[in-house]
């Protein structure tokens, strides 16, 4: 069993980055929602953390923007860094902006200075984390005075909840123990020095073009290799639900979201 991101990624993040290259469209309307809910303007640096392999940075506007990738885990920092490297050769999609890829061991102190990003997002992530109050105080440290913080984590007690932490947890020989967001995590957020703007339990779906496409994409995403695919199509119906059309398999997806700002006391 893995019991922290950087070792759990470590082990299968090069098949979740194989599922994110092979079916780079699935997860777009998650990414469009968490742009939607950072508020960019031109000129404002963001700090993804962690970033998984760079994928929130193709959804981002280019224009003039500072983008930091942030991660514990080497193989999702390995794949973040092809994508800065192509950036800095495409100057076309580039339009200004920049990149930089950090590598940390541990995103409660994150090699950047105080005072120096105006966004700071955390998408899917923190549910690995063992203490993420920890993280929260890194982020107000690193946020400017008219900064923002951006979580978007699964829901306690969702249908993705049990997803994870029961089908999932049962047919990864790796396992899941996500730490969900709930109540408790408005008050350690405020408590590490915010306010709460806005929250939302935001739903959507992940499109493919077939079953097999989207049971594919979920054994690569989340290391499932103990359950067949009639196996996996089933839990995906039970705890998500998904629907078919002529062109199109949606699956259904949703995500606690917080945006919080830093409070006047700690300014």
């Amino acid at each position: 069993m893995f019991e922290t991101y950087s070792t759990l990624f470590d082990a299968r993040g090069h098949l979740y980055h194989q599922a994110m290259k092979d079916f780079p469209a699935a997860r777009k309307a998650e990414f469009d929602t968490v742009i939607d809910w950072l508020d960019l303007t031109s000129g404002m640096s963001i700090c993804d953390v962690p970033s998984g392999g760079g994928y929130l940075s193709g959804y981002i506007p280019h224009n003039n923007i500072n983008f930091y990738f942030v991660e514990t885990s080497q193989v999702f920092s390995d794949a973040a860094n092809i994508l800065c490297n192509k950036a800095k050769q495409d100057i076309d999609n580039v339009r200004g902006a920049s990149y930089k890829n950090i590598v940390c061991d541990s995103i409660t102190t994150i090699p950047l200075n105080s005072d120096s990003v105006n966004r700071v997002v955390s998408l899917s992530g923190l549910h690995h984390e063992v203490d993420p109050p920890r993280f929260y105080t890194e982020a107000a440290r690193l946020l400017s005075d008219d900064g923002l913080l951006v979580l978007a984590d699964v829901k306690e007690g969702s249908g993705v909840a049990g997803f994870l932490n029961e089908f999932v947890d049962q047919h990864s020989s790796m396992g899941h123990e996500g730490r969900f967001f709930c109540e408790q995590t408005l008050v350690d957020v405020e408590q590490s020095g915010y306010t709460i703007i806005a929250t939302a339990h935001e739903h959507y779906t992940w499109r493919f073009s077939s079953t097999d496409e989207m049971v594919n994409y979920c054994k690569m995403l989340f290391g499932i290799d103990e359950a067949d695919n009639a196996t996996i199509l089933k839990a995906i119906n039970d705890y998500l639900g998904y629907t078919e059309t002529e062109k199109n398999c949606l699956m259904n997806w949703d995500l606690m979201f917080i945006k919080a700002a830093k409070s006047k006391s700690i300014l």
